[in-house]
């Protein structure tokens, strides 16, 4: 099994697309006085359609929970995964709340001419701290004479995943994990304590495949350590050390067969560009596409087009870029280093 390219926000969405570990998250993440206050006998009720806005646009709202207080009423959780920096993230969350006021619009769900209350949680993994405006409030310029006025709107509260102890306050083991895993995304190394954290998530469902999939390739962790991890848990992970087998072999043989390909593709390239660097722009153009189309498969139009207009000196930034891309999008973002 291979990893999307938006692996992080795929492993947040499979997360909290079960109602138990949506929950497990708002009861510990939500403002305590909303945490307290929720109804134990009303699981979080996942929102349909919370991705796509009163046009019909998608959008890229991760989930909405309506959520349950004791002694009566609703509120909505928004709840946003972020793996970078994103300067536009107070307008986001303020646009998609507008989303719901519009849709949620002669619903019967708070008193005439009242909107829902909704609060925004952003669950964060990147390299440093989170930088960001927590409202849009931090991001109005006030004139000097101005200073003083209220402008508060729009704020959100923000979960560093990195920068705060394993999650061992949650109740499931498959929340702890992915949010672990989520964390140690980018670390360099995971000390065996936390291995141990992660391998007791692994189940058999679809979110279990998935995380052991992105632990294996995404935190690098090889199939030893992991099987290490598990024999110290004891007799009751018998069934999860199948999986590990299972899936660690499958991706072991992906990347034996991507090796391959990678290799005859590389073999050609090299061969070939030391000849094409001398030549005419439309001989680079052709020979260009021909390598691009062996590598990554048949080429969209405008990328043709783009390449028979390019100028020479392009098309050499894109036909080395071409070695190490992932995809056809990294080569074409290429530039000169000149």
């Amino acid at each position: 099994m291979s990893l999307p390219r938006e692996r992080h926000d795929a492993l947040f969405r499979l997360l909290i697309s079960d109602p138990r570990h949506a929950a497990d998250l708002l009861q510990a993440y939500l403002p305590p006085e909303v945490a307290s206050r929720l109804d134990p006998a009303r699981p979080p009720e996942l929102v349909e359609g919370a991705s796509v806005d009163g046009d019909g646009a998608a959008t890229r709202m991760d989930a909405l929970f309506r959520v349950w207080i004791r002694g009566g009423g609703a509120v909505y959780v928004l709840l946003e995964h972020k793996s970078y920096f994103d300067q536009k993230t107070p307008v986001q969350i303020m646009n998609y709340t507008l989303t719901l006021y519009k849709v949620s619009k002669g619903r019967d769900e708070v008193p005439h001419g009242k909107l829902p209350l909704v609060i925004p949680l952003v669950f964060y993994h990147g390299r440093g701290p989170w930088n960001v405006p927590l409202s849009i409030e931090d991001m109005i310029h006030v004139p000097p004479a101005l200073e003083g006025i209220d402008v508060s709107f729009g704020d959100y509260k923000i979960v560093d995943l990195v920068r705060i102890d394993p999650p061992n306050h949650l109740r499931s083991v498959v929340v702890r994990a992915v949010l672990l895993a989520l964390a140690r995304s980018r670390a360099d190394t995971i000390p065996e304590d936390e291995v141990e954290f992660l391998v007791a998530g692994i189940d058999d469902t679809e979110l279990g495949r998935y995380f052991l999939t992105y632990v294996i390739r995404q935190l690098e962790l090889p199939r030893e350590r992991l099987m290490a991890a598990l024999e110290r848990l004891g007799p009751e992970a018998r069934d999860k050390k199948a999986m590990v087998g299972t899936i660690a072999e499958q991706i072991h043989e992906e990347g034996r067969m991507e090796g391959r390909v990678e290799g005859r593709v590389e073999g050609r390239v090299e061969g070939r560009v030391e000849g094409l660097l001398e030549g005419e722009a439309k001989g680079k153009a052709d020979s260009f596409l021909r390598l691009a189309r062996l590598k990554f498969g048949e080429i969209p139009p405008d990328r043709v087009e783009q390449v028979r207009g390019a100028a020479s000196g392009e098309l050499d930034v894109w036909l080395d870029a071409l070695f190490s891309a992932e995809d056809l999008d990294a080569v074409f973002a290429a530039r000169s280093i000149h």
